[in-house]
């Protein structure tokens, strides 16, 4: 399988990037280096997530980050659609449907 970040999911991992070196740069580094990573391993391993609150997702915990990535699978591709902190309401309670066909343009 081959790996797509979507534009969401790529402006997450700078949203979290940039939030992180506010106060510690190493840090920032270490915690995108370990999503990038978990993020590509899927093409591998596309189901080691668990299911996800949308209909057709996975969600996968990323070790010693406090975020998870949420994906969907389509064909020979898997498409993350967003990272979130785990504290972070996902999928946001108004119109989940909608959010995974936004996020998949």
């Amino acid at each position: 399988m081959q790996v797509m970040w979507t534009k969401p999911a790529k402006n997450d991992l700078q949203g979290i990037a940039e939030y992180i070196a506010q106060d510690n740069i190493t840090a920032s580094l270490e915690v995108v280096d370990r999503l990038l990573i978990a993020g590509n391993g899927l093409d591998m391993f596309s189901k080691r997530g668990r299911l996800g609150d949308i209909r057709g997702t996975f969600e996968l915990v990323v070790e010693k980050t406090t975020c998870n990535i949420v994906y969907a699978l389509k064909g020979k591709w898997v498409y993350i659609l967003a990272v979130v902190h785990q504290s972070q309401q996902w999928p946001p309670s108004h119109n989940k449907e909608k959010i995974i066909l936004e996020l998949l343009q």
